[in-house]
C-alpha cells in the first residue's frame, strides 16, 4: 500500500484526499514458489555433463506514479522457465579445456514499461508510464568456451556464443 505525503518535507504526514486529482484503492497479492534442480555425470576424470531446470518468478504490482486509471491497474507477475544443457571437458594431456552449453527460456507474461498519449484531469495532452503484461518470449542459444594452454608459458582462449 502507499503512502501520500505533501511533497514539501512532510514525509509521513496524511494528506487530504481533496488534493490528489485521482485516488485509487486496490489491494493484490502476488505468490510465487521459485526452485532450480539439475543433474550431473562425471563420466570420467576428463568429461562432465550436466542438466539443469529452474522457474523464476517475479512479483506483480503497480505503477509507482500513476496519474490515470489506466495506469493504476495492476500487472501479472512473470514467471519463466529455462533448461540448460552443458559438456565440460579437459583434452589432450589437459592442454585443451572445452565449455559447451545450450539453453532454453521461457518467459510469461513479460512486463514491459510503455509511454502512451493520455489527457490530463483539464484534458489537456499529456503522457504517462505504463507497466503491462505484454506477451511470451523465448530465448534460446549455445555458448562454447575454450582454453588451449601448448605450453606452460602460452595460453590461447576464446569465446563464442549464439542467442536467439
Amino acid at each position: 500500500e502507499f503512502g501520500r505525503t505533501s511533497g514539501d518535507g512532510t514525509v509521513g504526514e496524511s494528506m487530504a484526499d481533496s488534493r490528489f486529482a485521482l485516488i485509487f484503492g486496490d489491494r493484490q497479492s502476488w505468490d510465487g514458489f521459485t526452485f532450480k534442480a539439475g543433474i550431473d555425470w562425471t563420466i570420467d576424470d576428463d568429461n562432465f555433463v550436466y542438466f539443469t531446470f529452474n522457474q523464476g518468478f517475479k512479483s506483480g504490482s503497480y505503477s509507482e506514479t500513476c496519474a490515470s486509471v489506466g495506469s493504476c491497474t495492476p500487472f501479472n507477475e512473470e514467471t519463466a522457465d529455462s533448461w540448460e544443457l552443458g559438456y565440460k571437458a579437459d583434452l589432450f594431456d589437459e592442454t585443451l579445456r572445452l565449455n559447451l552449453v545450450g539453453f532454453y527460456t521461457k518467459i510469461n507474461d513479460v512486463v514491459r514499461s510503455q509511454v502512451v498519449p493520455i489527457l490530463d484531469r483539464f484534458g489537456l495532452p499529456s503522457q504517462e508510464t505504463q507497466f503491462r503484461n505484454i506477451a511470451g518470449q523465448r530465448n534460446y542459444g549455445i555458448e562454447l568456451e575454450a582454453i588451449w594452454q601448448p605450453t606452460p608459458a602460452l595460453r590461447f582462449a576464446g569465446n563464442a556464443s549464439w542467442l536467439h
